[in-house]
């Protein structure tokens, strides 16, 4: 699992490129909410990694802007660099996927809720149930 800030940049780290097959790829970030469903992409090159050793692991750092905080699946996939223009409209079925995992995201600044609280609604926990 991945951990990002909404709405600032996020350093995380993956592992990628022991799974290219194409030489100086654009990795493609989507991020899918689990609850709405909303798709956002984002892109990086081999070039944009932070990381001291990318063959063993690469450190990424992406703002993707003002997010539902939450639980949020992601892909990352490679792709050309002339691809990335047409961001919007990849079709990504035809994109080798490098990783798949879980995001979560966690609100900073003027972030989204993606949650509404309602002060009627009691929750009881019973002492013997454990958290």
């Amino acid at each position: 699992m991945i951990y990002l800030q909404s709405a600032t940049y996020s350093i995380f780290t993956v592992t990628l490129t022991e799974n290219i097959t194409i030489n100086n790829p654009v990795f493609l970030f989507e991020f899918i909410n689990n609850f709405t469903k909303l798709n956002i992409r984002a892109t990086a090159s081999q070039w944009e990694d932070l990381s001291p050793y990318p063959n063993r692991y690469n450190t990424f750092s992406l703002n993707l802007g003002r997010i539902n905080e939450g639980s949020w699946s992601y892909n990352i996939y490679e792709m050309y660099a002339t691809m990335s223009a047409t961001l919007s409209t990849i079709d990504t079925t035809s994109l080798n996927t490098l990783e798949i995992g879980l995001a979560n995201v966690e609100c900073v600044n003027n972030c989204i809720k993606s949650y509404s609280y309602n002060p009627d609604i009691n929750v009881y926990i019973s002492p013997t149930c454990s958290i």
